[in-house]
């Protein structure tokens, strides 16, 4: 589980909307919302905060954001 608790609970809703779905499906929604979130704070040219840097390294375990 990410250190961040807002990270935390953001996994914890992953997990709630894949119920009955793989493994995949949960690792790719959650790879997908956090590009979404990276992108949104690039695109408003501000630092990507601590927490999604936490749901980054769960989810994508060590790829580059």
């Amino acid at each position: 589980m990410p250190r961040s608790a807002k990270a935390a609970r953001i996994v914890r809703l992953v997990e709630a909307l894949t119920t009955g779905l793989g493994v995949r499906d949960r690792v790719s929604l959650g790879r997908r919302m956090t590009q979404s979130l990276v992108r949104a704070y690039q695109t408003e040219r501000r630092p990507v905060p601590g927490w999604v840097n936490d749901l980054h390294a769960y989810f994508d375990h060590g790829r580059r954001l």
